[in-house]
Parts: structure tokens; sequence; C-alpha cells
């Protein structure tokens, strides 16, 4: 619900349960062992599932909504990315050329 549009199944790993049960890419998880995902955070979601050693999910195939997920996300990415550009500006890159520097001692002078 990070996005507004629900937990979604974005990769199925071909041989799993998972694809043997026939979910798929773009399926929203509605609830799983009884918890409902409609108003769950990706972080919750992800507790719930980690927590369980069997998974009981009701799902549902919504293409749509997902693929609003992740136009939004990347949205969201190309704007914080933007965001970190603009304070954190790349310097124009130029010519190289040599520099002699002194590394600075930390080490007191002895007193005389």
């Amino acid at each position: 619900k990070d996005f507004g549009t629900g937990i979604f199944i974005s990769e199925v790993d071909p041989g799993t349960d998972a694809e043997n049960q026939g979910l798929r890419e773009g399926d929203q998880i509605l609830s799983a062992n009884g918890f409902d995902f409609e108003e769950m955070d990706h972080k919750a979601a992800v507790g719930v599932m980690a927590a369980a050693q069997h998974l009981l999910l009701n799902v549902r195939y919504f293409p749509y909504a997902y693929n609003q997920m992740i136009r939004r996300t990347e949205a969201y990415d190309t704007h914080v990315s933007e965001k970190q550009e603009q304070k954190d500006p790349q310097p124009a890159q130029s010519s190289p050329k040599q520099i002699s520097t002194k590394k600075k001692s930390n080490r007191k002078k002895p007193q005389l």
C-alpha cells in the first residue's frame, strides 16, 4: 500500500510451488493466512509472510493496478534521483591536471 495500490507479486520463480499453484506477476495479494493485505504496507506484508511456514493466499489478477504501482514507483525513484542531483550536483568534468599537495601532520611541533 506504500504507493496506494496494494501488495502485488512482481516475480514468480520457475519451478516453485508458487508457479505450480498458478501465481503470476500482477497478482494482487488480498490476504495471507487471514491477514487483510488491502490496507497493509509493504514492510508489514513482508513480516506476515516471512513469519509463516505455510501461506494461504487470496489473490486476484489485477494487472492494471500493478502497472499503476510500477509507474508510481518509477516516477518516485526518478523524483528522488532528481532531488538528490539538485542537492548534490555533480561537478563538471574538466581536463585532468597534476596537483601537488602536502599532507598535514597531526603531530604537535615540539616546544623549544
